[in-house]
């Protein structure tokens, strides 16, 4: 298109400049290293994601597959223990006694912390009795058997909670 007036010619240079500083930017929005670096991190991005959505369903599966070979394996040992001791009956009873001798060993460690937690409050008992005594007694006395009083409550305090925490199966 052949442009014959002034007028024409620079409204033809005006549209081309324009053009071309359009061009430019797209070119220079192209080759911009931020927009390259933001360009290939949103490719990456894309990939992993892509990656991610299709390695998916392939853990569950494994991770299925892994849980029934779990249980399935743990089937078979307990059937394996069960045969093993209905084919050696000595075997059954021997753990059938070792867990009646655990259970009475229990009982009776329970019976002599009932009986130790008991004698060590009589003691205390007596003690802080002595104290009191002592005290009207000497008064100058009575300072430090309230303090060797309250040592030993404090002590049967700490023997009887741990007594329970050891019923409670804590300790």
């Amino acid at each position: 298109m052949t442009s014959t007036t002034p007028d024409e010619i620079r409204a033809d240079i005006e549209a081309t400049r324009a053009q071309l500083g359009h061009d430019l930017d797209e070119l220079s929005d192209r080759v911009s290293p931020h927009k390259v670096a933001e360009r290939t991190a949103a490719g990456v991005k894309d990939k992993v994601a892509g990656a991610g959505s299709a390695l998916k369903p392939k853990l569950d599966e494994a991770a299925l597959r892994a849980r029934g070979s779990a249980g399935h394996a743990a089937a078979v040992a307990q059937e394996t223990a069960h045969r093993q001791l209905d084919a050696h009956p000595q075997v059954a009873d021997a753990l059938h006694r070792t867990t009646a001798t655990a259970g009475s060993a229990v009982t009776i460690g329970r019976e002599k912390a009932t009986q130790t937690a008991t004698a060590g409050r009589a003691k205390a008992g007596a003690l802080v009795t002595a104290g009191r005594d002592r005290a009207r007694e000497n008064p100058r006395a009575a300072g430090s058997a309230a303090g060797g009083a309250a040592v030993l409550g404090v002590v049967a305090a700490l023997v009887a909670r741990r007594r329970r925490r050891r019923r409670a199966g804590d300790i």
